[in-house]
């Protein structure tokens, strides 16, 4: 191809875009010096290539399976996003217009617009947009927590739903919640852990629980550089990353909750704040649980001898009557009362009257059969609701009632001797029979007066 004119020679070299010419069968047979300047090719090292050889890998597939059979049919193709490979191996995107040429000696003629701007623009938009996508599901995740959790009865419920929705939220392998026990030891409460019994000081989650941060554990090598035997317990467990995330009401550490994957993870800024708003929902949650529960506990038990009281015994009762009527199972209520008792109080004080109270409840914890509802009925009363047992079996119980409670006490001097008058009550359901919870008890109760009267320190029974 020749240009006649030197003006438009000029012009075509020196175009505000690429120019090229190909033939009938993609070969390269001219190309302006602008295109020559943008891509660092010679004009030899492109003369006589195919033009897709020019692309990318990905863009030569695309212009030759769906843009060169468009420009065959239509006659022309506009504004095709395309990659060049510039010739030091760096990639440049352009903008493709082609129609098929008129002159004798070429049959394509091809302009090639610089694209690097709304390149850049269209991936700045696309990040945006996944940016704007990924705080839309943060949102909705947040709020989906809320409501959960909001809707969560007792601790044990929010601590699974706090499980399931962080391992859910960040697609973690497994999750866990690690609550301290009654002696501050770290331990797993609910979900899978799946690096063993890794609950130490020194490891992530004791960590996180102890300096009340949050800890990430990229790859192995960071485990490594964590602590030695963390990482022995990654490979046993095929992990790869772990978060561990503090529960916190304020700064009070409340426990940790931690999430392992079977994958190298970047725990970028984003997730590791929904991680952390997560937790603090749920801490703020369990923290208003367990005053509910406190306040339910109180509501129910005696605080002197954490023993249940009237209220909680009389709720046991009638469903223990419940049962035994339904079932046609014996049941028996023992209701005892301390002999001995006023003169501890009047002569040693209240103070040590509490104390006697408080290991005769112990003791009594000790004698009862698992399942026994034991309560503090008043004063220096104490009721137990035994379900499914016959006379000899309530027998047994209070035989050792009486004599628990008649052994030496520690609260109090050796001349203040403390007993049980004891009284039981069988109730022994038969057709059509119904039984008040208050009728059972005051027979229980005349049976325990009858004990005293009778010489103190003894058993009555009676059946019903």
């Amino acid at each position: 191809m020749t240009l006649e004119t030197p003006r438009f020679e000029h012009l075509w070299q020196h175009a505000p875009c690429g120019h090229l010419v190909t033939s009938a069968d993609d070969v390269i047979v001219e190309v302006n010096q602008t295109l020559l300047d943008w891509t660092g090719y010679s004009r030899d090292a492109l003369i006589g290539t195919l033009f897709r050889e020019l692309l990318d890998p990905g863009s030569a597939f695309f212009y030759e399976t769906r843009q060169q059979p468009v420009l065959r049919l239509n006659g022309q193709v506009r504004e095709v996003s395309l990659v060049v490979r510039r010739a030091d191996g760096t990639s440049f995107p352009v903008l493709l217009n082609a129609v098929l040429g008129e002159l004798a000696d070429a049959a394509v003629q091809v302009s090639l617009f610089d694209a690097t701007d709304r390149h850049e623009y269209e991936r700045e938009l696309l990040l945006s947009q996944r940016a704007a996508e990924a705080s839309e599901e943060r949102v909705r995740v947040l709020q989906d927590a809320s409501r959960i959790f909001g809707a969560a009865t007792s601790s044990e419920s929010l601590i699974e739903a706090l499980v399931s929705t962080v391992r859910d939220a960040a697609a973690a392998t497994a999750t866990s919640v690690m609550l301290p026990d009654a002696d501050g030891v770290l331990t797993v409460v609910a979900g899978a852990y799946t690096i063993g019994d890794a609950v130490q000081p020194q490891m992530p989650s004791g960590i996180a629980y102890t300096e009340g941060r949050v800890v990430t554990v990229g790859s192995r090598e960071d485990a490594a550089l964590l602590h030695p035997d963390l990482l022995e317990y990654m490979r046993g467990a095929r992990i790869e990353s772990i978060i561990a995330v503090p529960l916190t009401d304020g700064e009070t550490p409340l426990g940790v909750v931690a999430s392992s994957y079977a994958r190298k993870r970047d725990f970028d800024l984003a997730a590791i704040e929904l991680q952390i708003a997560l937790a603090r929902q749920a801490a703020q949650t369990l923290e208003r649980l367990r005053l509910q529960e406190l306040l339910t506990q109180l509501a129910l038990h005696d605080q002197l001898t954490g023993l249940a009281n009237r209220t909680q015994l009389k709720l046991q009762l009638a469903e223990g009557l419940r049962a035994a009527e339904e079932e046609e199972h014996p049941l028996a209520v023992i209701f005892l009362d301390l002999d001995g008792f006023k003169k501890v109080n009047d002569s040693l004080g209240h103070a040590a009257g509490d104390e006697v109270l408080r290991e005769v409840a112990l003791r009594l914890r000790g004698v009862v059969r698992q399942g026994d509802a034991i309560g503090r009925f008043g004063g220096d009363e104490f009721v137990v609701v035994c379900e499914n047992a016959d006379a000899e079996a309530a027998q047994a119980v209070a035989d050792r009632i009486r004599a628990t409670v008649a052994e030496p006490l520690e609260a109090v001097p050796a001349e203040f001797p403390v007993s049980a008058s004891v009284g039981v009550a069988v109730f022994r359901p038969t057709l059509g029979r119904v039984l008040a919870t208050d009728e059972l008890l005051n027979r229980a109760d005349d049976a325990m007066y009858a004990a005293k009267t009778g010489g103190k320190n003894r058993v009555v029974l009676v059946h019903i």
